[in-house]
């Protein structure tokens, strides 16, 4: 009994995989004619950039360059703590120069984060400049006081 279990085992298992492979088959040929195509198709595209007119590279670079700044900015919570002390600023004055909140400056000096690509661009902006340009924006941004009329 135990040697028609394993022949009908065997038979079953031997026409699954004649079964899967003539399912198979027509699928692995597309495959490989996909796979021939994609590597023409890169093959075009690095004869098409290679072959790129000269003339053009300048320009693009300018372009780049244009939107870029020269400098990266990296971030150091130690010079954030200079910074705002080299302008003699409390946290929240600094908050306001860079458009952030005073917890976001006070996280930024203790290096629990870091300013995301706008703040950074902001205190890239301010680490260029001067204690008069600094006071020049700062009195900028203020708003000014209401006014009390006392006798109305």
């Amino acid at each position: 009994m135990a040697d028609i279990k394993n022949v009908l085992f065997d038979e079953i298992r031997r026409l699954a995989r004649k079964e899967v492979k003539a399912a198979v088959a027509p699928l692995q040929s597309k495959v490989s004619e996909l796979r021939k195509a994609v590597a023409a198709l890169s093959r075009e595209l690095k004869v098409s950039v290679s072959e790129k007119p000269k003339a053009l590279e300048p320009e693009a670079g300018a372009e780049a360059s244009a939107e870029k700044p020269s400098k990266k900015f990296r971030f150091n919570a130690a010079s954030v703590k200079k910074l705002r002390a080299k302008f003699g600023l409390s946290q929240a004055e600094f908050a306001k120069l860079v458009g952030v909140s005073m917890l976001t400056v006070s996280c930024w000096e203790l290096g629990k984060t870091s300013p995301r690509a706008g703040a950074k661009a902001r205190l890239a902006e301010l680490r260029s400049m001067g204690k008069r340009e600094i006071a020049r924006v700062r009195a900028e941004k203020k708003e000014p006081a209401p006014e009390e009329n006392p006798g109305q």
